[in-house]
């Protein structure tokens, strides 16, 4: 098949000659491949953002919830509740025995009975039923405890 003249002004080219005219006299380097098409690109790099998006969304969510079971398994162990113990005791400047604390979310404590043993002539013995706390954020990280709200059901005092 002869191979078309470039200069001569056809109206109208078949795939085979425009193919043909493309492989010899096109610069191969400036030839572009279907995948370094702008638009494919374009898409491609958005695909790429959305990716990471996911992953770095995915990745947080990931890491709030191990915070949560981390601080809900100390909040209920035997070490936070000698702490409490301790830290009570020094504020009432008596005797204080709490039960096993739960936390049912990620702010909240609660703790069935609190009883406090006092050694002076004010009171004798006080049980404490119930007791729902809410402590902010930083509480559980630090030494100090805000407590937000706290709310108990009853409360039975034993007098001298």
């Amino acid at each position: 098949m002869p191979s078309p003249d470039p200069d001569s002004s056809k109206d109208h080219y078949s795939m085979q000659e425009i193919m043909e005219r493309l492989r010899h006299e096109g610069d191969p380097k400036n030839r572009r491949r279907r995948t370094n098409q702008p638009h494919l690109q374009e898409r491609r790099q958005r695909r790429f953002w959305l990716i990471l998006l996911a992953i770095g969304f995915t990745l947080l969510c990931f890491t709030w919830i191990i915070l949560q079971m981390m601080n809900q398994s100390r909040v209920e162990g035997e070490i936070f509740r000698t702490a409490a113990n301790r830290h009570l005791s020094g504020l009432a400047h008596c005797q204080v025995e709490c039960d096993r604390f739960r936390s049912p979310g990620w702010h909240d404590t609660d703790c069935a009975t609190v009883r406090l043993s006092s050694t002076d002539t004010i009171f004798k013995d006080l049980l404490l039923t119930n007791l729902r706390s809410q402590m902010s954020a930083s509480s559980f990280f630090r030494n100090e405890w805000d407590i937000q709200s706290l709310t108990i059901d009853t409360a039975l005092l034993t007098f001298p």
